[in-house]
């Protein structure tokens, strides 16, 4: 599975916490990942206490979230398309 609301909750710059699949291991530096209710209380008492909406990493956040938006996303399956059909 790949939760496509994880980049709208990026955009926003808040703090966000995630269950470790492995689609949300490649954003495991922004996105806090918990598996049982104990690590997620854990995770978010951390990123409410650690300054994590310091501008740089809401700036972090919101830098991948534009790398993943609908029009790159768009495009980049346009570019597959027409390389597959050259």
């Amino acid at each position: 599975i790949y939760p496509l609301k994880l980049h709208e909750y990026l955009a926003s710059g808040r703090p966000v916490v995630g269950t470790p699949i492995p689609s949300l291991q490649p954003f495991g530096e922004l996105v806090a990942l918990g598996s049982t209710s104990p690590d997620w209380s854990a995770a978010i008492t951390r990123l409410l206490q650690l300054g994590s909406s310091a501008p740089e990493r809401v700036a972090a956040r919101q830098a991948v979230a534009r790398e993943h938006d609908w029009d790159g996303l768009v495009h980049r399956i346009r570019v597959a398309l027409a390389e597959g059909f050259a």
